[in-house]
């Protein structure tokens, strides 16, 4: 029986030990894993943030995508924009000459002086008011 007990014991003091050791190493463990959640949390908030920072390029390189093939399609257009615009000024000049066909003639009239008599225009130019004109342009 002295046996027995001594076997025990020792088992006692081997499971004693083996706990104690099991207790520290938890704790280590404990420690190490706090240390890294302290260093993921940053991280992963870091990685969340470079995640959205990709997403908002993504979608800003769409939009300067969008903008650029915009300012091609102007540029393509820009020759034909322009002759119809001179078109357009041509067929408004061409209907104010047809419209107004005196419009751009010079006149040899006399002038009428303040008193109310007619007198020659030096020039040759000029209106029954009194007016000198060129053309319609002012030139």
């Amino acid at each position: 029986m002295a046996t027995s007990i001594a076997q025990l014991q020792e088992s006692l003091t081997t499971l004693s030990s083996t706990t104690s050791h099991s207790i520290s190493t938890t704790t280590s463990l404990s420690r190490r894993t706090r240390h890294l959640s302290n260093l993921t949390s940053p991280a992963s908030e870091t990685s969340s943030s470079l995640t959205q920072s990709s997403t908002n390029l993504t979608a800003t390189l769409a939009l300067l995508r969008d903008a650029r093939e915009k300012f091609d399609t102007v540029n393509d257009c820009e020759p034909s924009i322009e002759r119809l615009y001179r078109g357009a000024k041509e067929a408004d000049e061409m209907r104010e000459k047809r419209d107004n066909p005196t419009s751009s003639a010079t006149f040899n009239v006399p002038n009428r002086n303040e008193d109310g008599s007619i007198t020659e225009n030096p020039n040759g130019l000029g209106n029954s008011n009194g007016m000198s004109i060129v053309n319609s342009l002012g030139i």
